[in-house]
């Protein structure tokens, strides 16, 4: 029980982490790596 959360908590806060990456490169371009 304990590590299912943990496991679907950890994948939401990568998605999140993700999501506010992807938007703060898409706002400024210019810092964002690579592309």
């Amino acid at each position: 029980m304990h590590e299912a959360g943990r496991g679907i908590k950890g994948e939401l806060g990568k998605l999140e982490y993700l999501n506010g990456f992807l938007r703060s490169s898409k706002s400024s371009p210019a810092t964002s790596p690579g592309t």
